[in-house]
């Protein structure tokens, strides 16, 4: 595992075209107490500007909490 200037692990949210095979985006999770699904809120409506045309998430079962789905349900309405 990768490790920044302190020796602790790198964290990172990677976003892919599963189909494609194809990168979208990742971020860093660093000082996000909740990890991958806190980092996913925070750049969601970034990630659907990016993408206009992505239409499904998947995830581990992490993602799964039901405030996380409204989450991405009501940014994809305002977005549209």
């Amino acid at each position: 595992m990768d490790k920044d200037d302190n020796g602790d692990p790198l964290l990172m949210l990677n976003v892919f075209a599963q189909t494609l095979k194809l990168y979208l985006a990742s971020w860093s999770v660093r000082g996000d107490k909740t990890n991958e699904p806190g980092c996913l809120k925070t750049h969601l409506e970034e990630l659907f500007a990016m993408y206009p045309c992505l239409k499904l998430l998947t995830g581990d079962a992490i993602f799964a909490p039901s405030e996380r789905v409204r989450r991405v349900r009501r940014v994809r309405r305002v977005r549209g």
